[in-house]
Protein backbone atom coordinates (compact mmCIF):
# COMPACT_ATOMS: atom_id res chain seq x y z
CA UNK A 1 0.00 0.00 0.00
CA UNK A 2 2.91 2.40 0.93
CA UNK A 3 4.71 2.09 -2.49
CA UNK A 4 1.17 2.99 -4.25
CA UNK A 5 0.48 5.48 -2.41
CA UNK A 6 4.10 7.02 -3.23
CA UNK A 7 3.73 6.63 -6.59
CA UNK A 8 0.55 8.25 -6.40
CA UNK A 9 1.98 11.54 -4.44
CA UNK A 10 4.43 11.75 -7.53
CA UNK A 11 2.47 13.34 -10.31
CA UNK A 12 1.61 15.94 -7.54
CA UNK A 13 5.76 16.50 -6.79
CA UNK A 14 6.02 16.66 -10.30
CA UNK A 15 2.87 19.12 -11.18
CA UNK A 16 3.97 21.26 -7.85
CA UNK A 17 7.69 21.69 -9.91
CA UNK A 18 6.82 22.18 -13.45
CA UNK A 19 4.60 24.99 -11.89
CA UNK A 20 6.75 26.52 -9.98
CA UNK A 21 9.43 26.62 -12.55
CA UNK A 22 7.08 28.44 -14.81
CA UNK A 23 6.42 30.95 -12.33
CA UNK A 24 10.01 31.35 -11.39
CA UNK A 25 10.56 31.86 -15.44
CA UNK A 26 7.57 34.33 -15.51
CA UNK A 27 8.77 36.66 -12.78
CA UNK A 28 12.42 37.14 -14.10
CA UNK A 29 10.59 37.90 -17.71
CA UNK A 30 9.20 40.29 -16.03
CA UNK A 31 12.15 41.44 -14.19
CA UNK A 32 13.60 41.77 -17.79
CA UNK A 33 10.79 43.76 -19.27
CA UNK A 34 10.88 46.19 -16.30
CA UNK A 35 14.84 46.68 -16.59
CA UNK A 36 14.72 47.53 -20.13
CA UNK A 37 11.39 49.26 -20.20
CA UNK A 38 11.37 53.37 -20.42
CA UNK A 39 12.23 55.27 -16.84
CA UNK A 40 9.46 56.71 -14.82
CA UNK A 41 8.85 59.62 -12.87
CA UNK A 42 7.00 61.01 -9.74
CA UNK A 43 6.40 64.58 -9.03
CA UNK A 44 7.95 65.27 -5.36
CA UNK A 45 7.49 68.48 -3.25
CA UNK A 46 5.51 72.23 -4.21
CA UNK A 47 5.30 73.49 -7.36
CA UNK A 48 8.69 75.13 -8.08
CA UNK A 49 6.21 77.45 -10.57
CA UNK A 50 2.72 78.73 -10.71
CA UNK A 51 0.46 80.99 -13.08
CA UNK A 52 2.23 84.33 -11.11
CA UNK A 53 5.54 83.81 -12.45
CA UNK A 54 5.43 83.57 -15.80
CA UNK A 55 5.86 86.73 -18.21
CA UNK A 56 4.66 87.17 -21.52
CA UNK A 57 6.98 87.26 -24.41
CA UNK A 58 5.89 90.90 -24.90
CA UNK A 59 7.69 91.31 -21.26
CA UNK A 60 4.10 91.49 -19.24
CA UNK A 61 3.94 89.95 -15.93
CA UNK A 62 1.13 87.24 -15.97
CA UNK A 63 -0.33 88.35 -12.29
CA UNK A 64 -1.52 86.96 -9.14
CA UNK A 65 -1.54 83.36 -10.30
CA UNK A 66 -4.26 84.17 -12.39
CA UNK A 67 -5.11 82.57 -16.05
CA UNK A 68 -3.32 83.21 -18.87
CA UNK A 69 -4.67 84.58 -21.93
CA UNK A 70 -3.37 83.74 -25.17
CA UNK A 71 -4.25 86.14 -28.44
CA UNK A 72 -2.85 85.72 -31.68
CA UNK A 73 -3.83 86.05 -35.14
CA UNK A 74 -3.32 84.12 -38.34
CA UNK A 75 0.01 85.52 -39.06
CA UNK A 76 2.25 82.83 -37.59
CA UNK A 77 3.88 85.03 -34.68
CA UNK A 78 5.13 83.38 -31.41
CA UNK A 79 3.20 84.28 -28.67
CA UNK A 80 3.39 82.97 -25.14
CA UNK A 81 4.67 82.84 -21.51
CA UNK A 82 8.24 82.34 -19.93
CA UNK A 83 9.18 81.57 -16.34
CA UNK A 84 12.85 80.97 -15.08
CA UNK A 85 13.49 77.42 -13.18
CA UNK A 86 16.70 75.82 -11.42
CA UNK A 87 17.67 72.03 -13.47
CA UNK A 88 18.71 71.40 -10.09
CA UNK A 89 20.67 67.46 -10.99
CA UNK A 90 18.87 67.04 -14.25
CA UNK A 91 15.67 66.18 -12.80
CA UNK A 92 12.63 66.39 -15.03
CA UNK A 93 9.83 69.02 -14.70
CA UNK A 94 6.07 68.25 -15.12
CA UNK A 95 4.29 70.77 -16.20
CA UNK A 96 0.48 71.13 -15.62
CA UNK A 97 -1.90 73.16 -16.86
CA UNK A 98 -5.62 73.52 -18.20
CA UNK A 99 -7.24 74.92 -21.43
CA UNK A 100 -10.60 75.77 -22.27
CA UNK A 101 -10.36 75.46 -26.03
CA UNK A 102 -13.14 77.14 -28.32
CA UNK A 103 -14.08 74.58 -31.33
CA UNK A 104 -12.40 77.43 -34.08
CA UNK A 105 -8.78 76.77 -32.48
CA UNK A 106 -9.42 73.12 -32.02
CA UNK A 107 -6.41 71.49 -33.41
CA UNK A 108 -3.71 74.51 -32.97
CA UNK A 109 -0.93 73.33 -31.51
CA UNK A 110 0.45 74.51 -27.98
CA UNK A 111 4.36 73.82 -27.41
CA UNK A 112 5.87 73.39 -23.85
CA UNK A 113 9.34 73.46 -23.48
CA UNK A 114 13.08 74.26 -21.88
CA UNK A 115 15.24 77.08 -23.15
CA UNK A 116 17.95 79.17 -22.64
CA UNK A 117 19.83 81.02 -25.72
CA UNK A 118 22.54 82.06 -24.07
CA UNK A 119 23.51 78.35 -23.61
CA UNK A 120 22.36 77.11 -26.77
CA UNK A 121 20.32 74.83 -25.15
CA UNK A 122 16.92 74.59 -27.42
CA UNK A 123 16.35 70.66 -28.20
CA UNK A 124 13.63 69.03 -29.68
CA UNK A 125 14.44 66.88 -26.94
CA UNK A 126 12.98 69.11 -24.11
CA UNK A 127 10.04 70.08 -26.43
CA UNK A 128 6.58 68.79 -26.13
CA UNK A 129 3.80 69.63 -28.57
CA UNK A 130 0.03 69.52 -28.19
CA UNK A 131 -2.72 69.55 -30.34
CA UNK A 132 -5.62 71.05 -28.78
CA UNK A 133 -9.00 69.65 -28.89
CA UNK A 134 -12.79 71.55 -28.80
CA UNK A 135 -13.58 71.54 -25.08
CA UNK A 136 -11.29 71.18 -21.90
CA UNK A 137 -7.62 70.30 -21.96
CA UNK A 138 -6.02 68.61 -18.87
CA UNK A 139 -2.67 68.58 -19.61
CA UNK A 140 0.11 66.83 -17.79
CA UNK A 141 3.33 67.45 -19.44
CA UNK A 142 6.86 65.93 -18.64
CA UNK A 143 9.70 67.63 -19.80
CA UNK A 144 13.33 65.84 -19.12
CA UNK A 145 16.17 68.35 -19.56
CA UNK A 146 18.69 66.16 -20.97
CA UNK A 147 22.38 64.46 -19.97
CA UNK A 148 24.29 68.30 -19.38
CA UNK A 149 21.62 70.76 -19.33
CA UNK A 150 22.60 74.37 -17.85
CA UNK A 151 21.99 75.17 -14.55
CA UNK A 152 18.67 77.53 -15.23
CA UNK A 153 16.68 77.60 -18.45
CA UNK A 154 13.10 78.78 -19.28
CA UNK A 155 10.15 76.54 -19.19
CA UNK A 156 8.21 78.08 -22.03
CA UNK A 157 4.28 77.69 -23.27
CA UNK A 158 3.69 79.19 -26.46
CA UNK A 159 2.11 78.99 -29.77
CA UNK A 160 2.34 79.83 -33.14
CA UNK A 161 -1.17 79.24 -34.32
CA UNK A 162 -3.85 81.61 -34.29
CA UNK A 163 -5.26 81.64 -30.41
CA UNK A 164 -7.89 82.99 -28.77
CA UNK A 165 -7.98 81.01 -24.95
CA UNK A 166 -6.42 81.16 -21.62
CA UNK A 167 -3.62 79.01 -19.75
CA UNK A 168 -4.92 77.99 -16.15
CA UNK A 169 -4.24 76.49 -13.14
CA UNK A 170 -0.36 76.73 -14.53
CA UNK A 171 2.50 74.56 -12.15
CA UNK A 172 5.78 73.16 -12.61
CA UNK A 173 6.99 70.43 -10.11
CA UNK A 174 10.41 68.83 -10.27
CA UNK A 175 10.36 65.06 -10.46
CA UNK A 176 12.10 62.32 -9.05
CA UNK A 177 13.39 59.09 -10.75
CA UNK A 178 11.29 55.90 -9.74
CA UNK A 179 13.11 52.59 -9.36
CA UNK A 180 12.76 51.39 -13.19
CA UNK A 181 12.05 47.60 -11.28
CA UNK A 182 9.51 48.26 -8.29
CA UNK A 183 10.35 46.41 -4.68
CA UNK A 184 7.06 44.14 -5.41
CA UNK A 185 7.54 42.20 -8.52
CA UNK A 186 11.56 41.80 -6.69
CA UNK A 187 9.42 40.60 -3.69
CA UNK A 188 7.41 38.40 -6.41
CA UNK A 189 10.81 36.87 -7.94
CA UNK A 190 12.26 36.35 -4.18
CA UNK A 191 8.60 34.42 -3.30
CA UNK A 192 9.14 32.34 -7.13
CA UNK A 193 12.53 31.59 -6.38
CA UNK A 194 11.91 30.05 -2.93
CA UNK A 195 9.06 28.01 -3.44
CA UNK A 196 10.68 25.17 -4.94
CA UNK A 197 13.52 25.32 -2.04
CA UNK A 198 10.25 24.48 0.05
CA UNK A 199 9.10 21.83 -2.12
CA UNK A 200 12.35 20.30 -2.47
CA UNK A 201 12.39 20.49 1.24
CA UNK A 202 8.93 18.94 2.09
CA UNK A 203 9.49 16.22 -0.75
CA UNK A 204 12.89 15.21 1.27
CA UNK A 205 11.05 14.95 5.03
CA UNK A 206 8.31 13.26 3.21
CA UNK A 207 10.41 10.85 1.12
CA UNK A 208 12.13 9.86 4.63
CA UNK A 209 8.90 9.99 6.65
CA UNK A 210 7.52 7.18 3.75
CA UNK A 211 11.27 5.06 4.13
CA UNK A 212 10.75 5.03 8.43
CA UNK A 213 7.19 3.30 7.99
CA UNK A 214 8.28 1.15 5.26
CA UNK A 215 11.62 -0.09 6.94
CA UNK A 216 9.54 -0.28 10.52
Amino acid sequence: MSGKKARSQSPLWRAAAITEVIACYMAILAVISYARGPEHWRPVGPPVLESGAFTSFAGEAAGENGPLPMENGPDGQAVGYQAEVELSGGAALQVTLKIECPAEYAGNTLIVDLYNDQAGYDDPAQESQVALQEGTNQLDLSLDPGSSPPERASVRLFTLDSAGYQLEDVTVRQMERMPKIPGSVWIGLAVCLALPLFTLAAWVVTRKLERRKTDG
